[in-house]
């Protein structure tokens, strides 16, 4: 006879279980099925984020999009610059990469230009100093285009002739006060109407220094190892890009040491709320980007520092609030 209504022992031997009534009870589970399920839950999400982010069209790298730049350009080149500090190490031990964009450096010094894309970060390889260097130098191109005055020589930078004792401290602290001063009057008449006067740090730190070790020409995502054009290199010292083409074609070593001095410009909020913007998360990234507002490289380091100062005068007369806004995602694709 059928058991009575609610009890369900275990049935007889070599009988199976009762269907929809799971196993006996002196059963154990499969070990580690409940531990495979919940692997999979967790693991679902990623795979998902994974394949969504596999799928999402990828744009141009930063060298591709930095060439696409210098071609839509017929008076702009581009270059790269390999360096050493200390300059007592092996050739292949080049640990500073330089980028210089300049324009009008076939007709002379009065015509030319430049921006200067750095990257010294030691122990990385090459490609990844490169990459660095051009995203440097890509983000002041944009800068200058945002300001809509990449044909006005006075945005660039610029290698002035200048009086070394610019470089001394008295010189130094007035000189940037002056360009405070001057930067604040020129976002407070290209920014927004009524808004707050605006809130600006300048930083020039010590020069670094360092030792060319070669050049090549840049060409975007393409290894090469084409000469680069030089021409631009003698407007900082004379004969520097002869000098440096000859020492790379003997394998040998410039010993003279070259100094890069810059002036940074940050641009603040005029009050704590302003100065950054909401993304969908809520939390806040910076509405404003550093500006180089002028850079000096020279063989002397008084030199170095006054060309930066000087020609952080002449391109502040010239800056706009547009060049320290950061660009939306769109506007960079």
């Amino acid at each position: 006879p059928p058991p009575p209504h609610g009890y369900y022992g275990a049935p007889p031997p070599g009988y199976p279980p009762p269907g929809g009534y799971g196993p006996p009870p002196d059963s154990k589970p499969q070990e580690g099925r409940d531990d495979d399920r919940r692997r999979g839950r967790q693991q679902e999400p990623r795979d998902r984020k994974r394949q969504k982010t596999e799928q999402q069209p990828q744009g141009p790298d930063i060298r591709t999009r930095l060439q696409t730049e210098v071609q839509a350009h017929k008076n702009w080149s581009c270059f790269w610059l390999e360096a050493m500090d200390p300059p007592t190490q092996a050739l292949s031990n080049a640990n500073i990469t330089l980028a210089m964009l300049s324009i009008g450096a076939s007709k002379g010094k009065p015509s030319f230009g430049f921006l200067l894309g750095v990257a010294a970060r030691p122990g990385k390889q090459l490609k990844d100093r490169q990459k660095d260097a051009a995203r440097d130098l890509l983000q002041q191109v944009e800068q200058l285009t945002a300001g809509k005055n990449e044909g006005d020589l006075r945005a660039w930078c610029q290698v002035p002739t200048v009086d070394a004792s610019l470089a001394e401290p008295a010189a130094v602290s007035k000189t940037l006060e002056k360009l405070k001063e001057t930067v604040k009057r020129r976002l407070s008449s290209t920014g927004k109407a009524g808004a707050k006067p605006p809130i600006i740090d300048l930083d020039f730190a010590e020069p670094i220094s360092f030792v060319l070790t070669k050049s090549a020409a840049f060409n975007g995502n393409d290894e090469t190892t084409a000469q680069a054009d030089l021409t631009a290199l003698d407007f900082f010292e004379p004969e520097a890009g002869a000098a440096l083409l000859e020492a790379q074609r003997i394998n040998g070593l410039l010993r003279q040491k070259w100094y890069l001095a810059t002036v940074k410009a940050t641009r603040k909020g005029g009050d704590e709320k302003e100065g950054e913007k909401k993304k969908g998360d809520g939390k806040g990234e910076p509405l404003f980007r550093v500006l180089p507002l002028g850079v000096g490289l020279a063989t002397d380091v008084a030199v170095a520092k006054a060309r930066a100062l000087r020609s952080a005068e002449i391109r502040a007369e010239v800056v706009s609030e547009a060049m320290f806004l950061r660009p939306t995602k769109a506007e960079t694709k």
